[in-house]
């Protein structure tokens, strides 16, 4: 509240949020109004889509009766929504950095500004990280002004997060609940050896798999060497575009489909096979979509449609759909160091990646030591980017070769090595 940079680190579902929204709120009220063209006054970076729908939620319950409003930004839903509510006027932005970036970029960044932006949030910082976030973060931070307030919230306070709170926060008071990178007392831990019972006799998926190999694989963990297994899928609206891989599975296995889940996959396909998905969205301009497709040289389409188009080429071969467009690439990760295979092969990681670039990313080939060879129709480890537009190939490219490069190059640079022969991907 007295305004000082600050570091926040508690433990989940302590109450962090409230404690940076309340101050945010404060300061906004003591700002000049926003005006047409100005853009926001506060900024919230959060990892996940998930995380910044419940921010954003936790905000408009405060927001509403002081009239500040907020805008979720984030990858997986409609850019176009997105914009027209930018344009509209805000006084608070929450947001995935990555969706944040493109949404800077768009029609010449005429869409929004950080201009104003006084009240800087780095929510869940030790996540950002681990999900390869940093080069987004850093750019987001040079783009506002240094004259702010910036405070960092996390769970832990790994050395990464510590690096870049020295960075970009000035003398910053620290707050600690609790010991620093530590589960909350108050949740009961179990860790068994997986070996240590004959067979797992039920498989929860609480989100949706996203294809339909990844959903055999899911649940094939039960009902293993001849015993029975349960698996239980957990399907909501926003997860439409799965319905019919789901669909598929249930069929293929002569299991029943629930008629909600069929409505569901008939719904989603009408709606693709409709003319190409290009109806406009109510609510949004013409305009909106004609100066995204400027800015990305055509290629960009509803994200609808383009969802629906990831799933088609990279998913559901073998479903009869209609021809569209598809684009590939491969980066061959096998012989960078092990912390960098790691990280661009996390899910967290991929994910992210696909949610903001449109295009699916799955990890291909094999592992081989140094020295030894792939043998005849072995491949080393790669990953495979397949997408709907040349442009959302390249982006989700350029950004794997990003976090495999931060890695590589943290890993090359500690004290006392010479930097000659440090490589990077090009």
């Amino acid at each position: 509240m007295s305004g000082r940079d600050c570091i926040a680190v508690a433990a989940t579902g302590s109450g962090k949020t409230l404690g940076f929204v309340l101050p945010m709120l404060r300061h906004i009220k003591d700002q000049p109004p926003v005006e047409s063209g100005d853009g926001p006054i506060g900024l919230v970076m959060a990892p996940t889509r998930e995380l910044v729908q419940q921010i954003h939620s936790d905000i408009k319950k405060f927001a509403k009766s002081l009239s500040i409003r907020s805008v979720a930004v984030y990858g997986g839903s409609g850019v176009s929504q997105q914009i027209s509510e930018l344009r509209r006027g805000t006084e608070i932005i929450v947001c995935t950095p990555g969706r944040m970036i493109d949404i800077l970029c768009t029609n010449s960044g005429r869409v929004t500004n950080l201009q104003r932006v006084t009240f800087l949030v780095m929510d869940e910082a030790d996540r950002m990280f681990d999900m390869g976030f940093e080069p987004q973060i850093t750019r987001i931070i040079q783009n506002i002004r240094p004259d702010r307030q910036t405070v960092l919230f996390s769970a832990t306070f790994p050395r990464q997060v510590e690096v870049l709170a020295r960075r970009v926060l000035n003398k910053p008071v620290e707050i600690q609940a609790g010991g620093r990178s530590v589960v909350n007392k108050d949740i009961t831990q179990f860790v068994e050896i997986k070996f240590g019972r004959e067979g797992v006799e039920l498989v929860v998926n609480f989100d949706a798999p996203n294809h339909y190999e990844e959903y055999v694989h899911r649940v094939g963990r039960t009902g293993r060497a001849g015993r029975k297994g349960c698996a239980v899928t957990f399907v909501s609206e926003d997860d439409a575009k799965y319905a019919p891989d789901l669909v598929k599975a249930l069929e293929r296995s002569e299991q029943v489909v629930p008629d909600g889940l069929k409505a569901m996959a008939d719904g989603f396909m009408e709606r693709e096979s409709s003319e190409g998905g290009a109806k406009k969205e109510d609510g949004i301009e013409e305009e909106d979509k004609s100066e995204l497709e400027d800015e990305n040289g055509g290629g960009e389409i509803s994200q609808q449609k383009q969802e629906a188009t990831m799933v088609v080429a990279a998913m559901l071969r073998g479903c009869a759909r209609p021809q569209q467009q598809h684009y590939e690439a491969e980066l061959e990760i096998n012989d960078f160091p092990q912390n960098a295979r790691w990280k661009v092969t996390r899910r967290e990681t991929l994910g992210s990646i696909s949610d903001w670039s449109g295009a699916a990313i799955t990890t291909r080939g094999q592992f081989f030591t140094p020295g030894r060879s792939p043998g005849p129709g072995e491949r080393k480890l790669y990953l495979f980017v397949e997408g709907p537009s040349e442009e959302s190939v390249k982006a989700a490219k350029g950004e794997l070769m990003r976090v495999v490069n931060d890695v590589t190059n943290q890993a090359l640079s500690f004290p006392g090595r010479s930097q000659h022969g440090r490589y990077s991907v090009l």
